[in-house]
């Protein structure tokens, strides 16, 4: 039988499986060139799978070698076509990884800044280092790979929008496929990587338990505030700005050790990022900094309805219930309680624990302002009403949960619900 034959040749003869393999992979080759199929399939897939047809030539290798009738008992031939084998292997090596790894490790090329021309027009600038030493023109064909998901793979030509500076390249692609219109994308991923490097950077400039932080330093007498980063200067205004507007209730100054802005800070930190994704495109935003939550653009429906977050405040007596939802497109939520972190609010009028509060939290556009008013709102409780009906804060609604009571209040336009 014919099954019983070919079982015994994979089998008694040596390499037939890897050869089996390689043959499977060219007939699949064949069959997704054929105008129907192709038309079936993205560019990458089908780019994917004629890869594939080096690995079929490789695994079909050593078969000929050992098996084919013109190399047995033949060393030249067989010394011939291995050479040839070698070579064709070394130029794949070189050529497709070799030279554009050499090239991008000397030129240091990274992605700068992409930026959507118009409908299907995409403009991304690469900065380098002696990018002239390529001696390239503007309209020019370059191959290019981009270390992000979907377009390491494989290498996609597209020519330059002008000629390169020393540090600077740019390309302008039109929308003519998926790779070119997924370009777009790399713009969401450089501004997430910036994002991350500005996490890191506000951790090392606020921690108070880094020693080396700018705050530590500050606190310390080490450091003065006009000598520190534009950001410390930034965070340590509002702080100001936050004491005068809720008389003193937010106070980073009245704690041990001295200045401490981690009441401020989360919101600040949330709201800066939030900026920095939608200035990068980014149409609908959530971030969530431990609890302090800022959100742009609203959720977008798969009809692109825009719907308001639904933003849920847990009960103090149970964090997995819901004692309070608010609906936002656009702003700012922040909750401070002592029911999971325990006591840690310090009163400024009094240094002792703050029990103004069970649960305080706040919604309003500003993050950073969110974050210390409910700060205040723990320390102050009803006492709150001496300063929030303040027309800087307007926009801004507070929801209390009473401390020695079963009972909570709201203030200002949102209610929830």
């Amino acid at each position: 039988m014919l099954a019983v034959e070919m079982w015994r040749m994979l089998n008694g003869m040596a390499w037939m499986w890897p050869t089996m393999a390689g043959f499977l992979l060219m007939i699949l080759a064949g069959v997704t060139s054929y105008k129907k199929a192709r038309a079936k399939m993205s560019y990458e897939t089908w780019w994917i799978i004629h890869v594939y047809s080096n690995v079929a030539i490789a695994a079909s290798f050593m078969h000929q070698e050992l098996n084919g009738q013109m190399f047995v008992g033949h060393s030249l031939n067989r010394l011939y076509w291995t050479s040839l084998y070698i070579l064709m292997a070394t130029a794949i090596v070189v050529f497709r990884f070799g030279i554009p790894l050499v090239r991008s490790v000397q030129l240091n090329l990274v992605v700068d800044k992409v930026i959507i021309e118009g409908p299907g027009v995409t403009s991304v600038l690469m900065r380098g280092r002696k990018l002239r030493g390529l001696a390239a023109e503007g309209g020019q064909f370059i191959g290019w790979r981009f270390l992000t998901r979907g377009h390491f793979l494989m290498s996609h030509p597209y020519s330059l929008s002008a000629a390169p500076t020393e540090k600077y390249l740019p390309i302008t692609v039109k929308d003519l496929g998926d790779h070119s219109r997924s370009l777009s994308v790399v713009e969401l991923g450089l501004a997430v990587d910036k994002v991350e490097e500005f996490f890191y950077k506000v951790d090392m400039e606020f921690s108070t338990y880094k020693s080396d932080s700018e705050v530590s330093r500050i606190r310390r007498g080490e450091l003065e505030v006009a000598a520190s980063s534009d950001d410390v200067k930034k965070v340590w205004q509002l702080c100001e700005h936050a004491r005068e507007l809720t008389l003193g209730a937010f106070d980073p100054w009245k704690v041990a050790g001295g200045f401490d802005p981690s009441g401020l800070v989360k919101g600040w930190d949330a709201d800066v990022a939030a900026k920095m994704l939608v200035v990068a495109g980014v149409e609908s935003v959530l971030i969530n900094a431990a609890g302090d939550l800022v959100l742009r653009g609203g959720q977008i429906s798969e009809g692109d309805e825009v719907k308001p977050w639904n933003i849920g405040i847990s009960s103090p007596d149970d964090v997995n219930q819901i004692a309070k939802t608010f609906e936002l497109v656009d702003g700012s939520v922040a909750t401070c309680g002592d029911y999971e972190k325990g006591a840690h609010i310090v009163d400024p009028h009094t240094g002792l624990i703050a029990i103004g509060s069970r649960s305080a939290s706040v919604v309003g556009p500003d993050g950073a302002l969110c974050d210390a008013l409910a700060t205040a709102l723990m320390v102050d409780g009803r006492d709150a009403q001496r300063w929030m009906g303040r027309s800087e804060l307007a926009e801004y609604c507070f929801w209390v949960i009473n401390r020695d009571e079963e009972t909570a209040w709201s203030y200002g336009p949102n209610k929830g619900h």
